[in-house]
């Protein structure tokens, strides 16, 4: 039983580890494609107007910081789901990852208020993101999930434990006729009783020695 942390622990250690590099990834590459629109190609990022009343909102550094975090942290809760209750958590992974990218993308084309720059800029900070996202948190996942009866989930100590191994004790063919009179002996004391009288019955009993 002094075996089972020390072996699974370190896993859930090592999927942390990579979903948190993955997340800190995924808001670095984001932000770095804001950095090179902003200050390498001179582009004043803003957000689109979905109403009509609306005007275009100035793309802040601290907002692209903010929205990216929460989506990771998202993914985060959602691949964790999916290591719990998929049969096939990382193909399942990749599947909706990619799906809610595709989505996600339609939101810079769509509203008005900003140039085709701008919305190339923003469509590649999402792609930035599922970039490092989606194969980090696939990495963390497994290909697939075991279930509680499949027996490659038994530890390696128990399996090979010698008791495991252990066969039942069987009765040695020279103790049969001793056996044999014991319950014999037996068999004719609890008749006794209900004879009413008449003496004992006879009781004959077979033993057959295992071999």
């Amino acid at each position: 039983m002094s075996h089972e942390p020390m072996s699974s622990a370190p896993s859930r250690q090592a999927t942390s580890a990579t979903r948190a590099g993955g997340t800190a990834g995924a808001v670095t590459a984001a932000v770095a494609v804001w950095l090179v629109a902003r200050y390498g190609a001179g582009v004043a990022l803003r957000q689109p107007a979905f109403s009509a009343r609306g005007h275009p909102a100035h793309l802040a550094v601290g907002f692209v910081i903010v929205v990216s975090t929460v989506a990771s942290l998202a993914g985060w809760g959602v691949a964790g789901l999916f290591g719990r209750a998929a049969h096939h958590p990382r193909i399942t992974w990749v599947i909706i990852a990619t799906v809610a990218t595709a989505l996600s993308l339609s939101l810079p084309p769509s509203g008005h208020g900003i140039t085709s720059t701008q919305r190339l800029a923003l469509a590649c900070m999402h792609l930035a993101l599922a970039a490092v996202l989606v194969p980090a948190f696939a990495a963390s996942l497994p290909t697939r999930r075991r279930s509680a009866r499949d027996p490659a989930r038994a530890l390696p100590h128990r399996r090979n434990h010698p008791a495991s191994r252990c066969k039942p004790p069987r009765i040695r063919p020279e103790l049969g006729g001793d056996l044999a009179k014991v319950l014999v002996e037996q068999a004719r004391q609890a008749s006794v009783p209900h004879t009413g009288g008449r003496g004992p019955v006879q009781v004959t009993a077979r033993f057959q020695p295992v071999v």
